[in-house]
């Protein structure tokens, strides 16, 4: 549905993606914080997919637009970008496990998954802010300047 929701609206100029990936990273943030702290799941889940899916919509929006914004290297840029978001989605997988694991050494395991969950949360509100910073700089300055690179 946040799929859906920020494509449409961003089709019909509401909103921009800069605005979706923000609001989603938000949204991801608040649903992870309430699976945390033990709130019901399925409205917790609910609020966590409906970001999860702002979120990729606004960020893959900007990525294809800044990779379009260079006409022939439109698919070195986009295989980029996509093999960076694989190495990160795996890596987070990986990483959250591990710490889930050890955390489950220390604490109870409704404990441990409270203490990911906010740790994940944090990390998303951190997301937040560097999508708001670097997607305002790519709207307001020249797209030959593209972070990372």
């Amino acid at each position: 549905m946040g799929m859906i929701a920020a494509g449409v609206l961003s089709h019909l100029r509401i909103g921009s993606l800069r605005f979706w990936a923000v609001t989603g990273c938000v949204l991801s943030a608040l649903g992870l914080l309430g699976l945390g702290a033990g709130l019901p799941l399925v409205p917790s889940t609910v609020v966590l997919g409906l970001g999860n899916g702002l979120f990729v919509v606004g960020a893959v929006g900007s990525m294809m637009q800044l990779a379009a914004a260079h006409a022939r290297n439109t698919g070195t840029r986009m295989g980029v970008f996509g093999a960076a978001q694989a190495i990160a989605a795996g890596l987070a997988g990986l990483v959250a496990t591990g710490m889930l694991d050890l955390t489950r050494l220390i604490l109870p395991d409704a404990a441990a998954y409270g203490t990911v969950f906010t740790f994940e949360a944090a990390l998303f509100l951190c997301a937040a802010l560097v999508a708001s910073r670097v997607m305002r700089a790519v709207e307001t300055h020249d797209v030959t300047l593209v972070p990372g690179e």
